[in-house]
């Protein structure tokens, strides 16, 4: 193998994880609107306010987006410590 194959296959496994990281973000965007839809939807039907849980659930839903988007932003990416650690509302 010559220098320029291995600079062409270093390229793409750099490539690759900052490719991973950007469909990931692209879908926790898409998650995260759901979930403002769906709070939005909820709260219009009342549901909101008559089942306590609901609320606490589309909290916990929103943390989880939030911390997967933060791990994302990890230049080396998530350390096991991180991910053992990663906060968690109560349901």
């Amino acid at each position: 193998m010559n220098a320029g194959e291995l600079d062409t296959r270093k390229r793409t496994a750099e490539d690759v994880p900052s490719a991973v990281r950007h469909g990931l973000r692209n879908k926790l965007a898409a998650m995260r609107n759901s979930v403002f839809y769906i709070q939005k939807s909820l709260s219009k039907m009342g549901i909101l306010e008559h089942d306590p849980r609901v609320p606490r659930f589309l909290a916990l839903i929103e943390a989880e987006i939030e911390e997967a988007d933060r791990l994302l932003d990890s230049p080396s990416g998530p350390s096991p410590a991180e991910l053992r650690t990663a906060s968690r509302p109560e349901p």
